[in-house]
């Protein structure tokens, strides 16, 4: 893993914006020179190559999106213990840090087109938390399903986020929870069929 400087947090930051504007396929050290001023020689001094630093912007966004998870649910403003007040934080993460979010969204659509980062265990700990917090039947599936729902959530969540922001800025939570139970809920049962034990 490569230092946390201001700098390196800076190319990153930069280059997480870059590659969840395009995909990861088009990523290169020049589209993120081109969008950020910071020389490609410089990227490669400090990241040596570009899956160096994809894994960095990752492994960053998902110490996000964990720090996010690891915050108390009685802290939360929700005040629920429901599988609804967990999506609600999610689409909550994807509207505030969009690019982190966008970034991490596309690497559980795909994770074979990214470096490997250890994703499984960053969120674990926060995910079998947030489960064991609610009142849904997931919380009585083991931690391979909670990811795989998790990753479901989180998926959906970002597509909220950035197919209909105007929808959740002008109604907010009631849209959110809407949506919810429309269109995620009755998707999330079908995780406790598979076949994983």
């Amino acid at each position: 893993m490569y230092k946390k400087t201001n700098f390196t947090l800076q190319i990153a930051e930069n280059a997480i914006r870059v590659i969840s504007q395009c995909s990861i396929e088009q990523a290169s050290f020049e589209l993120i020179s081109a969008a950020t001023n910071i020389s490609v020689s410089k990227m490669i001094d400090n990241f040596e190559c570009l899956n160096n630093l994809i894994a960095f912007c990752l492994t960053l966004s998902f110490d996000s999106l964990s720090r996010n998870l690891s915050i108390d649910m009685e802290k939360s403003p929700h005040k629920m213990y429901s599988i609804e007040a967990f999506w609600i934080t999610l689409v909550e993460f994807n509207t505030t840090y969009c690019y982190k979010g966008r970034l991490v969204a596309a690497y559980f659509k795909a994770p074979a087109s990214y470096p490997l980062v250890n994703v499984k265990h960053c969120l674990a700990k926060s995910i079998n938390y947030k489960f064991e917090k609610t009142d849904h039947i997931l919380k009585q599936y083991n931690g391979d399903i909670r990811f795989i729902a998790f990753a479901y959530l989180f998926q959906m969540a970002s597509k909220v986020s950035i197919d209909l922001p105007d929808s959740i800025e002008k109604y907010g939570q009631n849209f959110v929870s809407d949506f919810y139970n429309k269109h995620i809920a009755e998707g999330l049962i079908r995780f406790t069929k598979l076949p994983i034990s």
